[in-house]
């Protein structure tokens, strides 16, 4: 009755997935889909802890984005984004549990879009 993801966020299952297909959907659903949520709340606690912190005059946590973190930082200071995307694979790297009970290293890799004016010109 309970679903627990690679990070031990647990979600209690109320409904039947037996018997309801919209419950099977949820509960199929939610490991994928939580994981990768809790890696990108994980990587915005690490980057405003190791980068924003100790650097808010030159650098600018603005929102997180579905799977995106968006910042800005200033002129000549574009290696801080090196860090926000050490902190996100850091976040984005665990060990995963399949449903047979074999255990993977799962890394999710970042791409960073630099340099823009703004966040249409940052786009490739």
């Amino acid at each position: 009755k309970k679903l627990v993801n690679a990070y031990g966020w647990t979600r209690y299952c109320f409904g039947d997935p037996i018997k309801v297909k919209a419950d099977l959907r949820a509960y199929v659903a939610h490991l994928p889909q939580s994981t990768n949520a809790q890696a990108l709340n994980k990587a915005s606690r690490l980057v405003f802890d190791r980068v924003w912190k100790p650097n808010h005059d030159n650098f600018k946590m603005c929102a997180q984005i579905h799977d995106s973190l968006l910042c800005q930082y200033r002129q000549g200071f574009s290696h801080f984004m090196d860090a926000v995307s050490d902190c996100m694979v850091e976040a984005g790297t665990i060990d995963v549990t399949d449903i047979k009970g074999i255990t993977r290293r799962m890394v999710i890799p970042t791409d960073l879009s630099l340099g823009g004016k703004s966040w249409q010109d940052s786009k490739d």
